[in-house]
């Protein structure tokens, strides 16, 4: 990970840290000491800093949860969105109840932006949404993408706000 990613994600958890009853909208689990050989680069690097996440409507999975919820890219209807190719991906975590999914090879980040609906399965787009996972972490987790990301501006924004994340309305 990018130093200047990794430091804004270490001066958050910090912020995060100091405001009672933040673990209402955001929780950032200490990192794994597991070794993730099968697991790319970058989202081994993030869960080296925080062993599964949440802030808002953004969920990133543990380490020894990946793959018991694969099943997100089980549907045949998804896989076809996806190109065909289902060893290709990796669900890493969730918008809402939607995947959010690494391209293995290249470390893109993709999802179904199509948020309104009631099951990801039903999705008709597939779209990349970062380069690779500093990018997503450092624009849409922790950035002025989290609005985008989630069609939202909660609690987890307005975290955000408050220590300069994001631009104050």
């Amino acid at each position: 990970m990018k130093e200047r990613v990794r430091r804004k994600f270490e001066a958050v958890r910090a912020a995060l840290a100091a405001v009672p009853d933040s673990y209402m909208f955001a929780e950032f689990q200490p990192g794994s000491r597991d070794p993730m050989p099968d697991i790319p680069e970058g989202l081994r690097d993030l869960l080296t800093l925080a062993d599964g996440l949440r802030a808002g409507w953004v969920v990133v999975f543990p380490y020894r949860e990946l793959d018991r919820n694969q099943f997100h890219l089980d549907d045949a209807d998804t896989v076809q969105l996806m190109g065909g190719d289902r060893d290709r991906w990796l669900c890493f975590g969730l918008v809402d109840d939607f995947p959010l999914v690494m391209e293995r090879p290249t470390g893109a980040i993709w999802w179904f932006p199509e948020l309104w609906l009631e099951y990801s399965f039903i999705a008709t787009r597939f779209e990349r949404l970062a380069d690779d996972v500093d990018d997503f972490v450092d624009r849409f987790l922790l950035g002025e993408g989290y609005a985008r990301l989630t069609g939202s501006r909660d609690w987890w924004w307005d975290f955000q706000r408050d220590h300069g994340l994001v631009a104050a309305e």
